[in-house]
């Protein structure tokens, strides 16, 4: 990702957006304040209609040129292209001011008749002077918009601090007059906005006439806006036409109905409450945040294409959001009406905390919205949105039907129905392109526990008389202390994630090494009577090298003879089920790779036997050139879930323990067995009655639920998914080293492991499965044992003569498990087709 949205310029650039937003929020919220309590009633019902003018006239005018710069600006500024940015940034702004500007004349040209439509009857002044300040606001927020994709924070918070600072200034002005009307407040809007619209603008010239900074210009810089034209143009038409779709939905919209509908009084309430909401949205971490995050997100998609990556930073913002809102709302209901009344000088009451508590509900749904619009556009699928802004767009009509009923609060509600619908839309069909975008219902659950505790304790401290303001103060005094506790790593994650400070990557990976011959190293996890099975294997195997981890507390007689068999010096002691035999391997790997000669290793046990020539082992790995010979099951599906998630997904011993009774449940009375992956799967069957149907569900929500919890540590380390798998599994020299590296560069994620069931079917299987994933250049192929399950036990079935068949038709160059009485008809037979019968030992170790 280069430089440009390397971690300092993140952090940069999140100094100077907190600086500035902290100004411009303080000076934003004196001066709305100000103008709710300095006009009468009727004009602030006309200011409220007049507000939704920006955002309609920029809809109708923005041809999607916005949509295309936030996606393609990160990508051409991130790879130091010059004249493809130079052209594209100005001939967007050329062709976007030229639109807006026709715009705004017809409707100049047309206010007489555009003014009384939507409610305002003759005041035509203010509706033509307004129309100015959305050329100018309208073009102020589009060149924000490249500074910020470009993480040029400092111009673009400093111009909106200046616009701020410079309105509330002239609002203080005003109120020092007895009579404030109209045009005049929207006057100091104009002034302000364009000392916040000319800083942009040099802002913006001075980025582009910026050089590569020590970077590499490409070699298609001159020709990469002819070649990717027609792309951009597809995406901004996409992009225009699910804007003009949503047009109809949300506060402009209601606004205009408003206006047209609602009396004076009724219009100015909602135009406060809509007031007072659009503020709070504007300074929320995903509103706040959306010029950071959306460039970051964007480069880091560009160069990795690692969907799981941006998803989880957006997952994170919802909640973030989700815990913000919730403070608003405590405060709301705590002391809402008191505070309204304060602040409009008793112009407005409890009717606008109405009004407000839902557009709070409102604002949950469309911080959601807005990460699934931000992922949408990241992976260029906007045709996902379309449908869903028709169903937007049509709330506004259940709004209409509702307002003779319900008055003001129609339009909120109106909306909820309609984000429910339209969100539910967007993931699925999100799923259906492979992009999986999951809510984190656990941290939701417990933020909403933070809400209610914290407002209780509010509601409690007003009942016996306390005042609403320090009821409201020592409740958010609960809700801020609750939330560090409980949701302070989550926020705390997420600002690693974001500078890139705290990002757990996967350690790299060496480049393959050239192999004429392969030196193969053995590694045998031995802990019974088992010399003469041990003995075995070398000679099958030799020339190559026999590395054995042996428990010798379990069995203390044990001393294989043979010049290719070592004996590891500290062997762990080793029990089924445990972290042991995921340590034992690792040391086996670790020795294995002390011998230069060594290019591959391949993990045995004192049962296995090979089925083929070593030589023909030999001749695969250097026809095929496999980093890894493992089978991996991801668990990504119900059924891998229900049956082995228990094992790995819960992070404590007691969750553990709920998961494996709750995988019981599913499976019933009644269930089957699918041999895949070389595992043992448990597969539910229907159950047979209803109170077996009920234990199904339970289990099935309390799995799932395991598999939400389980998310977290993979978002914590920057993996994606668990795996599972037989132990059982080779490797090339680099892969193995590649393991050795993954479990130190990962503490957090091997601790987790150390506490699981049976982690050897799975941790080294969730390593590869992820470096995969992540875009490592690894070649998987199946592994290379044959086993079976015929007998649904805890192991697999121990072989007999009646398996040599399958065992010689498997393909397989490794099978388990055999007796280990070295004289077994079958152990004779397989060491007979493996050409290995009386071979002699001698190799260097």
């Amino acid at each position: 990702m280069g430089l440009r949205y390397g971690r300092d310029r993140v952090v940069r650039g999140l100094l100077h957006f907190l600086l500035g937003k902290g100004i411009s929020s303080i000076a934003g919220f004196l001066g709305i304040v100000l103008v709710i309590r300095l006009l009468p009633v009727d004009q602030f019902a006309s200011y409220s209609v007049l507000v939704a003018l920006v955002e309609t006239l920029t809809a109708v005018s923005g041809l999607g040129l916005a949509h295309a710069l936030l996606r393609y600006v990160p990508e051409l500024y991130a790879q130091h292209y010059q004249q493809a940015l130079r052209r594209y940034v100005g001939g967007s702004v050329m062709l976007r001011s030229a639109v807006l500007l026709l715009a705004t004349l017809v409707a100049f040209l047309c206010s007489n008749h555009l003014a009384p439509l939507i409610g305002l009857g003759d005041e035509i002044g203010p509706f033509r002077l307004f129309l100015l300040l959305v050329f100018v606001r309208s073009t102020s927020q589009f060149l924000s918009q490249i500074l910020e994709s470009t993480l040029h924070q400092a111009n673009a918070q400093f111009a909106f601090s200046l616009s701020a600072v410079t309105r509330l200034a002239g609002m203080l002005y005003l109120s020092s007059r007895h009579d404030v009307r109209l045009m005049e407040v929207i006057w100091v809007e104009v002034a302000s906005d364009a000392l916040g619209l000319a800083v942009m603008l040099y802002g913006v010239l001075r980025m582009l006439s910026q050089g590569a900074e020590g970077g590499a210009i490409p070699d298609d810089d001159a020709h990469w806006l002819r070649r990717h034209l027609r792309q951009i143009g597809r995406f901004a038409l996409a992009g225009y036409a699910q804007h003009l779709a949503i047009l109809p939905y949300g506060g402009n919209t209601n606004r205009l109905v408003g206006g047209r509908m609602l009396a004076d009084a009724a219009m100015a309430s909602y135009g406060f409450a809509q007031s007072l909401y659009e503020y709070v949205k504007r300074y929320l971490p995903a509103q706040l945040l959306v010029g950071l995050i959306r460039p970051v997100v964007v480069a880091r998609y560009a160069q990795h294409r690692d969907f799981a990556d941006a998803a989880r930073m957006s997952g994170k913002v919802l909640q973030i959001n989700m815990l913000c809102i919730g403070a608003a709302f405590v405060g709301l209901a705590v002391g809402g009406p008191e505070a309204i009344k304060w602040m409009s000088a008793g112009k407005y009451g409890t009717e606008v905390a109405v009004i407000l508590l839902a557009l709070f509900i409102v604002l949950l749904l469309e911080t959601q919205r807005q990460q699934l619009e931000l992922l949408v556009q990241t992976v260029e699928i906007y045709k996902v949105l379309i449908p869903s802004n028709v169903v937007l767009a049509a709330s506004v009509l259940l709004a209409v039907l509702l307002l003779p009923a319900w008055g003001a609060v129609s339009f909120p509600v109106a909306n909820i129905v309609g984000l429910v619908i339209a969100n539910a839309w967007v993931q699925r069909r999100m799923d259906a392109f492979g992009f999986r975008f999951r809510h984190d219902w656990i941290s939701s659950a417990q933020v909403l526990g933070i809400i209610a505790v914290a407002t209780l304790v509010g509601l409690g401290l007003k009942e016996p008389g306390m005042s609403w303001y320090l009821a409201a103060l020592l409740s958010g005094v609960v809700y801020s202390v609750l939330g560090y506790f409980i949701c302070g790593d989550m926020v705390r994650d997420f600002v690693s994630d974001l500078t890139g400070s705290g990002r757990k990557l996967l350690p790299p990976l060496e480049p393959a090494a050239a192999v004429d011959r392969p030196t193969i190293a053995f590694g045998v996890l031995s802990s019974k009577q088992s010399t003469a099975a041990v003995e075995q294997i070398a000679a099958a195997v030799h020339p190559h090298p026999v590395y054995v981890h042996h428990d010798f507390s379990k069995q203390p007689d044990f001393a294989p003879r043979g010049d290719n068999i070592t004996l590891l010096e500290q062997p762990v002691t080793t029990a089924w089920g445990d972290w042991s035999l995921v340590e034992a391997t690792y040391r086996l790997m670790a020795r294995a790779l002390a011998n230069p000669a060594v290019t591959h290793f391949q993990l045995l046990s004192e049962s296995c036997l090979p089925l083929q020539d070593i030589a023909r082992f030999e001749a695969y790995l250097l026809k095929e050139q496999p980093d890894a010979m493992i089978d991996i099951l991801p668990v990504s599906t119900d059924q891998i879930l229900y049956s082995h998630g228990w094992r790995y997904l819960p992070r404590t011993a007691l969750l553990r323990r709920i998961g494996r009774r709750a995988s019981t449940w599913v499976a019933g009375n009644q269930h089957a067995h699918r041999d895949l992956g070389s595992l043992n799967l448990s597969l539910a069957l229907p159950a047979a009655n209803f109170s077996g149907r009920v234990a199904q569900w339970v289990g099935r929500s309390a799995l799932r639920l395991a598999a939400r919890s389980g998310q977290r540590l993979l978002d914590a380390n920057a993996l994606q998914g668990y795996a599972i798998g037989a132990q059982w599994f080779g490797a090339n020299r680099r892969t193995v080293q590649w393991l050795l590296l993954a479990r130190q560069a990962l503490p957090a994620f091997t601790a987790h492991y150390q506490r699981c069931h049976i982690p050897d079917e799975s941790y080294v299987h969730t390593l590869l499965h992820n470096a995969v994933a992540a875009g490592l250049p690894l070649r998987m192929a199946p592994a290379n044992h044959a086993l079976y399950w015929d007998g649904n036990g805890t192991g697999p079935d121990l072989l007999t003569d009646r398996d040599y068949g399958r065992l010689s038709a498997s393909g397989k160059y490794f099978g388990r498990k055999f007796d280990l009485d070295p004289a077994t008809a079958l152990r004779r037979r397989v060491l007979d087709r493996a050409g290995a019968a009386g071979r002699v030992s001698g190799a260097p170790h």
